[in-house]
């Protein structure tokens, strides 16, 4: 073969293999020890600030099953997974509007898959009518079209949808597509081919935002974070976290779910991460070990430093906590019922002299007593300190 043109070839196969590996991101993987795990630490040294908000529904269009939740523009958006509606309130709870799942004719949808709020727009997608629908804030119709990706998760950012095909191959075998003016500009990240098609998985939170044009996801089935950047069509960064002995096999991730809990809760193992919730003082991951013992996992805004907390002890009020359930970028909300805070409330201080305080769990309490008892749902947030 002549010269020049072996070296041309080469230049040009290092270009391509170069823009490759840019597309395709940094990776890292991050070893955890959970024997490591600091024990009887207390939660308020490393969460601040309490905050209560009663989400006070309508009494024609009860809110059921509350799952997803996204915060834009001071208001709440709540997705009922039993019913499929999106309800919105203000941020001190106060109920403002439903988009209700109303047929299969034009401008209805009838099943959320996964939603999005811009701050204009309510999107949602309907994988069963094969629609991607819009609406404004105030619950009126805005547009709809054609969607026929078969999809889990999405954004949207810049003119650009990002989907997350979740472990599906139809296209090259890449697990996030980026579209724009309904046609794929980009494919991203190799889905391994032990978990090739093993299914969707419901689960709290989607894309969360990071800022303009970022976004993070979870990915089930795994230890993983993906950073996407939608400006640039980058998947930017991934993390993995390796459990060793404690995690599971990527067969095992693919088990029936009762086979896969009886294993976990025998051996000790770490299932999957319950919420990874970004905030500007790093991102808390929660998780539970023998399907019992909780930790709290926090990386820093930089994702340079980890530390590891195990069954940390609730100081700061006395409500039994789970795990978070998703964040606003600020905080990290737990989710309640109502009742159970008014039970654990009035058990817990029972005869006592208390002092009610301007926003504190006392003036809370005393302003929403008649309410909390009725089946309501109960937010109950917390700030990350920046020294965890």
């Amino acid at each position: 073969m002549n010269t020049k043109l072996f070296i041309s070839i080469l230049f040009f196969c290092l270009i391509f293999s170069s823009c490759d590996r840019d597309q395709e991101s940094h990776s890292e993987v991050i070893q955890i020890n959970l024997n490591d795990a600091k024990k009887s630490v207390a939660l308020s040294s490393f969460l601040k600030n309490p905050n209560f908000i009663l989400l006070k529904d309508s009494e024609q269009i009860p809110l059921v099953s509350p799952y997803q939740f996204q915060f834009k523009n001071n208001k709440i958006f709540v997705r009922d997974l039993d019913y499929n509606n999106i309800h919105i309130y203000s941020r001190n709870g106060e109920f403002l509007e439903a988009i209700l799942s109303s047929g299969e004719g034009p401008k209805e949808f009838i099943q959320i898959n996964d939603f999005f709020v811009t701050e204009n727009e309510v999107i949602i997608q309907d994988t069963y009518l094969r629609k991607i629908i819009k609406f404004d804030h105030g619950g009126n119709f805005l547009s709809e079209r054609p969607h026929l990706i078969n999809n889990s998760r999405f954004a949207f950012s810049a003119d650009k949808f990002l989907y997350y095909m979740a472990n599906d191959p139809e296209f090259d075998g890449k697990n996030y597509i980026i579209e724009k003016d309904e046609k794929i500009t980009a494919k991203l990240l190799q889905i391994e081919p032990e978990l090739e098609n093993s299914g969707k998985f419901l689960q709290s939170n989607s894309f969360l935002e990071l800022g303009e044009n970022q976004f993070l996801l979870y990915r089930p089935y795994t230890y993983q974070i993906n950073y996407l950047d939608l400006e640039s069509n980058k998947l930017k960064q991934s993390i993995s976290f390796d459990f060793g002995e404690a995690q599971l096999t990527p067969s095992q991730h693919r088990m029936s779910t009762n086979l896969k809990n009886q294993l976990v809760s025998e051996r000790n193992l770490v299932a999957q991460f319950i919420s990874v919730l970004p905030t500007t003082n790093g991102t808390i991951i929660s998780f539970l070990r023998g399907n019992k013992q909780r930790f709290y996992l926090h990386l820093s805004p930089n994702q340079n430093l980890h530390s590891l907390i195990s069954e940390p002890e609730n100081d700061m009020i006395p409500i039994t906590l789970n795990s978070p359930w998703t964040t606003d970028g600020e905080r990290i909300y737990y989710i309640l019922n109502s009742i159970d805070f008014y039970n654990q409330y009035a058990k817990h201080f029972a005869e006592q002299n208390v002092s009610i305080e301007d926003g504190n769990i006392h003036d809370f309490f005393q302003k929403n007593k008649n309410q909390l008892i009725e089946d309501r749902t109960l937010l109950i947030s917390f700030q990350v300190k920046d020294t965890f």
